[in-house]
């Protein structure tokens, strides 16, 4: 089977940030890797797993078979945050989209990509992240992408028509919210189907007694993020650990490289 060896890579280059125009983003990742000649991607998978229930907790969040934390030099705007599963109480406003979204059915599936979802992903992509069309994916790519990680949330109307996906990891002390993609035109009003998705995984962190449903980063200022601050429950990332997210006052986020514990081998 072989042993495992954190390692480490820090992106020499710089790209455009989604979230701050003007400024440059710099990342690094961690990923996990087996000695020996044969290695089975169930473990791989595995690894994978490992690494996100081992770094998620310090701020990093998950890419495909490896995690991602900033490491920008312009500032650290982007504040990692959580949900607290355990006692959430759902809000009047959020009670409210769950009954209006009652007609929904809600399946939990193992992670995979069909042409339906492509379909569904690049309208998505065109009309929220329009500056990304370089990066549509044929069916194969996709599903080769997807399975690297453990599930997807379908969410269908009475007609059987797919309306949101939400791709997520379900790990030993949490659940990793990786990505969600939608029907822009079904969302518009009283669907809301990114935020109903998200609460979704909020009930089914409950159900499956995980502690948290990590949501990645929220940075200040007029951002598509901004809709991650409204959960209840939220926890943000700081120097000092997890605490109570405040928007007033953590508005920067924390050295996320400090944390990093001394077995993960950086390559040069």
């Amino acid at each position: 089977m072989g042993s495992v060896i954190t390692q480490g890579i820090d992106n020499k280059n710089e790209f455009s940030c989604p979230y701050r125009t003007g400024q440059l983003r710099k990342v690094f990742l961690i990923h996990a890797s087996r000695t020996g000649s044969f290695v089975l991607r169930q473990q791989i998978l595995a690894d994978a797993r490992d690494l996100q229930d081992r770094f998620l907790p310090l701020g990093l969040y998950s890419g495909s078979l490896y995690v991602i934390g900033n490491n920008c030099k312009a500032c650290k705007a982007c504040v990692p945050l959580r949900v607290r599963a355990d006692g959430y109480q759902f809000s009047k406003s959020e009670t409210r989209l769950m009954k209006r979204n009652a007609d929904l059915t809600v399946t939990l599936k193992q992670a995979d990509a069909t042409l339906e979802h492509q379909t569904l992903f690049m309208k998505y992509e065109t009309t929220r992240h329009p500056e990304n069309t370089h990066e549509y994916p044929d069916v194969n790519t996709m599903r080769t992408y997807m399975a690297a990680h453990t599930h997807m949330l379908e969410v269908r109307n009475t007609a059987g028509k797919l309306l949101s996906v939400a791709v997520i990891d379900i790990l030993d002390h949490g659940i990793s919210a990786f990505q969600t993609y939608y029907d822009p035109e079904e969302s518009i009003g009283k669907r809301s189907l990114g935020t109903f998705s998200d609460l979704k995984l909020v009930e089914l962190a409950q159900r499956m007694k995980r502690d948290h449903v990590y949501i990645g980063a929220w940075v200040d200022g007029p951002s598509k993020l901004n809709y991650k601050k409204r959960f209840q429950n939220l926890e943000a990332l700081t120097d000092q650990g997890w605490v109570d997210f405040d928007p007033a006052i953590h508005t920067t986020g924390p050295d996320l490289k400090k944390n990093i514990p001394p077995d993960v081998v950086w390559k040069p």
